[in-house]
């Protein structure tokens, strides 16, 4: 039985999220290439296109390695944010293409909504990837 968008997107506690380019936070309960390769239409692509990237590389669907690789840097380059909990560090890994205004917006929207359901949450910090400069900035959830 296929999930429908709508009820694919309802917010969870998870420890990875998708953040699209509205804002709405979209929970990852594995793997975030699972979710693109099992929702391409969440992220305005369809399966046939998910599957010629992974035949051109020669790799099995779902693997993490250079089709994987080509997928996300296209969702980070059109808009969309990657998070991923580091419990073992106490941080989120967040990455983006560019770390902009906008960007920062929609991630501090997120944290809100994290902190109102997470108890604790704002004692995690935040790590920010900016895939385009190849820098890395860590931030208290609190700035």
């Amino acid at each position: 039985m296929t999930q429908t968008k709508e009820v694919y997107m309802r917010k969870h506690l998870y420890a990875a999220y998708w953040i699209n380019p509205r804002g709405d936070h979209l929970p990852v309960p594995i793997h975030h290439i699972s979710v693109v390769i099992d929702h391409p239409e969440v992220f305005n692509l369809t399966r046939e296109h998910v599957l010629a990237v992974y035949e051109k590389y020669g790799e099995k669907i779902g693997l993490e390695g250079r089709a994987r690789e080509e997928i996300m840097l296209d969702l980070l380059k059109k808009g969309w944010i990657r998070l991923r909990e580091n419990p073992k560090k106490h941080c989120w890994k967040c990455q983006v293409w560019r770390f902009t205004d906008r960007e920062h917006s929609l991630i501090g929207t997120w944290v809100r909504h994290m902190t109102e359901q997470v108890n604790g949450f704002e004692h995690y910090a935040l790590e920010i990837i900016d895939t385009r400069e190849q820098t890395r900035t860590l931030f208290s959830m609190k700035e």
